[in-house]
C-alpha cells in the first residue's frame, strides 16, 4: 500500500495515527525533502517531528520492522538555508539522529537507511524526483530481508515523502474469481 503524498506529508502526526491503525508486516517512511522548502522546517523541528511521529506508529506496531528513509540527494538544497536557515544535509542529519536516539532508546525493530548516498544526480528526473533508475535504486536498497527480488520495499512518492505499510501477498484481501460478480449485502 502506498501513501504517498505528493509532496504534501511532511510528518504530520495524522498520518502517523492513520498508519498506527493499519495492518502491516513492515513498513517504510520517507520523508522530509519538502521540509526544505514550501513549508520549511527548522533541523530541530524535524528532529522532534520524527521521534512523535514513530513514538505514534509505535502505538500500534510495537515490534513491527520499520525503515525510516532519510531524504535523498537534492543538489539545489544541500547547503541552502530555507526560510528557517536549514539546508538540506542539516534537516537530513536531525532526521538521521532522531532515528538513531530512538534506536538507542530501545527500538530494536527501527532500522535507518541514510538518503544521503543513494542516488547520483543523474538519477534524478528534474533534479528532484528519482527517475526510473533511480526508483529501482531506492527500492533494491530499501527491501525488507527475505523479501522477494521484484517486491519493492521502498514506498516513494514525489519529493520523498511517502508513509505506508507493506503487506505480504498472503494478507491482502482476497479477490474475486474473474467473471464473478462481487459479494454484495443481501
Amino acid at each position: 500500500m502506498n501513501l504517498g503524498y505528493a509532496g504534501a506529508a511532511r510528518g504530520e502526526l495524522a498520518s502517523a495515527q492513520h498508519l498506527a491503525s493499519l495492518e502491516a508486516s513492515f513498513i517504510t517512511l520517507a520523508f522530509g525533502t519538502n521540509c526544505w522548502s514550501r513549508t520549511p522546517s527548522s533541523a530541530s523541528h524535524l528532529y522532534e517531528t520524527t521521534r512523535a511521529f514513530l513514538a505514534l506508529v509505535r502505538t500500534g506496531h510495537p515490534r513491527t520492522p520499520l525503515l525510516i528513509v532519510s531524504p535523498v540527494l537534492r543538489p539545489d538544497a544541500e547547503s541552502t538555508p530555507n526560510a528557517l536557515g536549514a539546508t538540506l544535509a542539516g534537516l537530513r542529519t536531525a532526521q538521521e539522529e532522531a532515528v538513531r536516539d530512538t534506536i538507542t532508546s530501545g527500538d530494536a525493530h527501527l532500522s535507518l537507511l541514510p538518503g544521503a548516498s543513494l542516488l547520483k544526480p543523474h538519477h534524478l528526473a528534474d533534479t528532484v524526483h528519482p527517475d526510473d533508475e533511480g526508483h529501482a535504486l531506492l527500492a533494491a536498497a530499501g527491501r525488507p530481508p527475505g523479501a522477494p527480488e521484484g517486491r519493492r520495499a521502498v514506498v516513494q512518492g514525489r519529493g520523498n515523502c511517502a508513509t505506508g505499510p507493506h503487506r505480504p501477498a498472503a494478507e491482502s484481501p482476497p479477490r474475486p474469481a474473474a467473471g464473478s460478480a462481487p459479494d454484495r449485502e443481501r
